[in-house]
């Protein structure tokens, strides 16, 4: 992950999730395609890199899947979130550059495998808005003085050319 902080006096900062973040999903094709969709999720703890130092925090990957699909046709992930909750030691390095929001945008490579076959996908430019930075003590309700922030986007279409 990386970070961009060229933030001057109250203005945003921008932050980066990427590098080496590999998120595996498991398709499974079938003979026939199927209306029906899965949600599928994955959650970690990913040692992010800021300028100031190494800092833990907790990322959950998500997307929407159709259940089935046939064998070669290409199906594009829906409803894709990358959500990075910030614990306020990690906000805390942003309060001394003055910023008043932060943003992120995600690049992840995810890792899709059918039986033992497996293709990797770049998912890339998925962006989350500005949110204000919460005053020590306050933001995220389950971890007060947290900050969550929720990447979202379009990502390309996957397709397997044999069955799974």
């Amino acid at each position: 992950m990386t970070v961009d902080a060229r933030a001057a006096a109250r203005r945003p900062i921008h932050w980066a999730v990427g590098g080496a973040l590999v998120v595996a999903t498991a398709l499974v094709p079938s003979a026939e395609s199927a209306a029906a969709e899965q949600k599928s999720e994955v959650s970690l703890r990913y040692t992010c890199p800021f300028p100031s130092g190494p800092e833990e925090v907790d990322v959950v990957v998500s997307a929407v899947l159709p259940a089935s699909a046939r064998t070669g046709e290409e199906i594009r992930p829906a409803q894709v979130a990358v959500e990075v909750t910030l614990p306020p030691t990690a906000l805390a390095r942003f309060a001394g550059l003055d910023a008043a929001t932060l943003s992120a945008v995600a690049r992840l490579t995810v890792r899709n495998t059918v039986g033992d076959k497996s293709a990797d996908a770049s998912w890339q430019d998925l962006t989350a808005p500005p949110a204000d930075l919460p005053t020590p003590g306050e933001g995220d309700s389950q971890d007060p003085g947290a900050l969550t922030l929720t990447a979202t986007g379009d990502v390309p279409t996957v397709a397997f050319g044999s069955p799974g």
